[in-house]
């Protein structure tokens, strides 16, 4: 997982690597457990709700509610709110699948 940045010559922040990755587990067909890096347990299920091209991940405990949309099948971006401009489609946090 890493965040873009949008200054040339400036190397994108990396915030989890695939030796010490993000884990994204099914806990049925539409919610998720989501573990950081340096996280045990999840703290609540995320239930997915299809959004235009993507899904909002709202979570059942309460809390911020993300926005992820897949690039290809290894990639997808993920925003901390919906969409609604062109411009805030700039600064997604970006997670790549491990080899």
């Amino acid at each position: 997982m890493s965040m873009p940045t949008m200054e040339v010559g400036t190397p994108d922040t990396d915030y989890a690597i695939c030796t010490l990755p993000v884990r994204i587990n099914a806990a049925n067909e539409t919610h998720i457990f989501y573990l950081g890096p340096r996280d045990v347990e999840a703290d609540a299920a995320m239930e997915l709700i299809p959004d235009q091209a993507g899904a909002r991940w709202q979570p059942i405990a309460g809390g911020p509610t993300f926005f992820a949309i897949w690039i290809d099948p290894d990639t997808f971006y993920l925003y901390d709110i919906v969409p609604e401009t062109d411009a805030d489609w700039g600064m997604p946090f970006v997670y790549r699948r491990c080899p």
